[in-house]
């Protein structure tokens, strides 16, 4: 039985990987998986919940036997982990080694492409454009007029204009607003 967090040799199924709107992308990323668990995972062409915790559970078990402290890893792909430092370490090698130590589990659990391909389907689950899905949430949360469009988001998103509007230390209703479709811009309300 091969571990989870090990590299896979064998060319498990030519199946591919589900149908709609994110094939192609479930498609690459099986392509790309090492892991069974990846591969198992990605087959149907969606990432269930149960599945998720699962593969976070592979990627915890490679950072604790790394021997990182971990204290939290998100839905959304956020880390909250701490290392040790080592007998005479500076503080700035031991940042370099967690995130040596925590990338190389990222990759060899495939947990880098499994949660970047559920956090892109949760956001956007018939993969639209993004530029439009994010234009018709900034309208639909009052923060840009009707007939407000995707060029008009590219624009200013491609600009740093509209990061720039909302970046500000003291977060208004409305820059709440728009982090929240930033967020999740299928469900921001």
């Amino acid at each position: 039985m091969t571990n989870a967090c090990s590299v896979t040799n064998d060319s498990q199924s030519s199946q591919s990987p589900g149908v709609g709107p994110w094939a192609n992308e479930f498609e690459a990323a099986h392509g790309e998986v090492v892991t069974d668990l990846a591969k198992a995972i990605l087959e149907d062409g969606q990432i269930r919940d149960e599945e998720l915790t699962e593969a976070k559970g592979v990627f915890r078990d490679c950072l604790e036997d790394a021997g990182l402290i971990v204290n939290d890893i998100g839905n959304d792909g956020s880390l909250d982990v701490f290392l040790p430092s080592l007998d005479g370490e500076s503080d700035d090698q031991t940042g370099a080694r967690a995130q040596a130590l925590t990338q190389a589990c990222r990759t060899n659990s495939d947990w880098e492409l499994i949660i970047g391909l559920y956090t892109l389907v949760k956001m956007n689950p018939d993969n639209r454009d993004p530029y439009e899905v994010m234009a018709e949430c900034l309208v639909r949360v009052g923060i840009r007029p009707d007939g407000y469009s995707s060029s008009d988001y590219a624009e200013e998103y491609e600009s740093g204009k509209i990061l720039q509007e909302y970046e500000s230390p003291d977060a208004s209703d409305e820059a709440k607003r728009f982090w929240e479709c930033n967020s999740d811009p299928s469900n921001a309300n």
